[in-house]
């Protein structure tokens, strides 16, 4: 049996990056299938930079200290910036399906900020 335990914080990331790709899944379905976007700028582009980050995380379970830290200052600079401050001044129903798919936008965006702030400082 195995006495290595993964930390909390690398599985919080992981869960955190299987919820932002589901919900950029769920927004593409939504398209295909006729219906609106949760947000305009929803797509394919945004599902692929979750499940990189999803990906990156990797470095954190092998134990590659240095990479995992860089992958987590990368993610601070595009989910920071892409995920979060990009949508904090479009409130408009033009650009999002509801208040509430802003909302939850922003939420994704915080919540990633968060930890990739917390990876970055503490380590893996």
């Amino acid at each position: 049996m195995s006495t290595h335990h993964i930390p909390a914080l690398l599985l919080v990331q992981a869960v955190y990056a299987v919820v932002g790709a589901g919900y950029h899944l769920f927004s593409i379905r939504e398209t295909r299938a006729g219906r609106r976007p949760l947000h305009a700028a929803s797509g394919s582009a945004r599902f692929w930079v979750m499940v990189a980050y999803g990906a990156s995380l990797t470095s954190g379970f092998v134990g590659f200290d240095l990479a995992y830290r860089i992958a987590m200052a990368v993610s601070i600079v595009v989910i920071g910036y892409g995920g979060l401050l990009v949508h904090l001044p479009h409130r408009s129903s033009y650009e999002y399906r509801s208040w509430a798919a802003w909302a939850t936008t922003i939420g994704i965006g915080i919540v990633g900020l968060i930890l990739n702030i917390a990876g970055l400082i503490t380590g893996p």
